[in-house]
Order: C-alpha cells, then sequence, then structure tokens
C-alpha cells in the first residue's frame, strides 16, 4: 500500500511539472520572465481538475496493470483531510450497535470500505474534497468562495451532494444521515469546527460514507424479516 502509495505520488509529480511546463509554454515572455502560469479563472481550475483525475486513472491502469484501483485514491483523498477510515467505522458502530448486538468494529469497517469501493460514491468524494481545497486557496469565484468561508447556512449543497453517497444503499440511510448532520458526532463535529480549514463538503460527505455503510448492514442483517408468498 504504502509502495503503491509513493509510485503513485512520483508519477502525478512528473506529470504535474510537465503540465505545467507546456502551460508556461503558451504564456508570453517579457524579457527573462513568465507571466505566472497560475489562474484563478474558476473555469480553467476546473479543467485542470479534470486533467488531474483523468490523469489519476491512468497512474493507476498503468501501476497495477490494467486493474483500476479507485478505491486507494480515494482513500488517500480522505487521508490529506485528516479522515481515517477506522473513524467512519466507529461512527457506523455507534448508529449500528443498538440494533446489533453482535456488531464489531471490523464489521462496520468493512462495511465502509464496501461503501467507498463504488464509483459514484468515489467521484463525490474527489469533487467535493477539490471545492473545500480550492475554497482554502480563495480560487472559487464570488459569491461562492464568501459563501464557503461562511460556511452559510443556508447553502444545501453539501448536503445534496453527501445524499447521493446515502442513497446508495437506499433510503434507509436518509435518517441516519439526518441525525449524523443534525448532532455531528465525533470526527463529524472536529471537521465542521476546524477553523484553519474549510470542510464544507466533508463533514457531510463523511456523514453520508457512514450513514451508508449504516444502512447496508441493516441490509444484510438475518434479523431483517424474509417475507415469502403464503
Amino acid at each position: 500500500m504504502d509502495d503503491l502509495a509513493e509510485r503513485q505520488r512520483k508519477l502525478l509529480d512528473r506529470t504535474y511539472m510537465n503540465l505545467v511546463a507546456r502551460r508556461r509554454q503558451n504564456f508570453r515572455h517579457k524579457g527573462d520572465h513568465c507571466e505566472h502560469f497560475e489562474s484563478r479563472n474558476f473555469a480553467r481550475n476546473m479543467r485542470m481538475i479534470n486533467v488531474h483525475f483523468a490523469f489519476v486513472n491512468r497512474v493507476n491502469t498503468k501501476i497495477l496493470g490494467g486493474v483500476t484501483m479507485s478505491f486507494e485514491l480515494a482513500e488517500a483523498q480522505l487521508l490529506k483531510r485528516g479522515v481515517k477510515l477506522e473513524e467512519i467505522a466507529k461512527i457506523v458502530y455507534k448508529l449500528q450497535l443498538p440494533y446489533h448486538d453482535d456488531l464489531t468494529v471490523e464489521q462496520c469497517y468493512d462495511s465502509v470500505k464496501a461503501v467507498l469501493q463504488k464509483r459514484e460514491v468515489q467521484y463525490t468524494l474527489f469533487t467535493g474534497i477539490a471545492l473545500d481545497e480550492l475554497a482554502e486557496q480563495k480560487l472559487l469565484p464570488e459569491p461562492l468562495q464568501s459563501i464557503m468561508e461562511a460556511d452559510e447556512p443556508l447553502y444545501g449543497v453539501d448536503e445534496t451532494m453527501a445524499l447521493g453517497i446515502t442513497s446508495v444503499f437506499g433510503m434507509i440511510g436518509l435518517t441516519s444521515f439526518g441525525y449524523l448532520d443534525k448532532v455531528k458526532p465525533d470526527l463529524i463535529g472536529k471537521l465542521n469546527n476546524q477553523g484553519d480549514h474549510i470542510h464544507v463538503y466533508l463533514d457531510d460527505l463523511v456523514a453520508g460514507l457512514a450513514a451508508a455503510a449504516s444502512a447496508r448492514i441493516a441490509h444484510k442483517s438475518q434479523k431483517a424479516t424474509n417475507y415469502s408468498k403464503g
């Protein structure tokens, strides 16, 4: 795992520098000084994000002989923002323990991993994390930049995006997500109150992951009533 991450990082760094070199060639030169290649234009930044994700997919395929490892990439994105899957699993455990006396944190961890294996969940994470990071770098257009910095209470796009994760295992996860979004226990509250970072999307995405993993356990429960024709 560590060896894979290191190879990914080196390939990403090398390709990024190649992209920078190509972009520099497209700018006007004044004497010995080149115009700064970093742009605050939102559309250009979003195009660069798309290039980054497309390249990441190619890197994963190259490293693993055609086997896409988006799960590892998604987990790495979460780790970069201070989120461990084990912490999400602990939230799932607290949600489901009242209904499953024999439940273990390990089972909850496996459920979180299962949710994160789904490609639509990974894409949602990539998008939300990218927007949080762009806001931290003050690269979003106004008024969105100010809305993100203030974590505007009426800005519900973050919850809407997280519901896309929650519904992966049915609407049963909706009530759990509503509870987590309101109470913000453990890691979710920590992310929501971390003033030196912008986690407008991340706290809700983590809640969505936990709610979906919780719903998955509920659906797989042996105690669930099995209705059959009489």
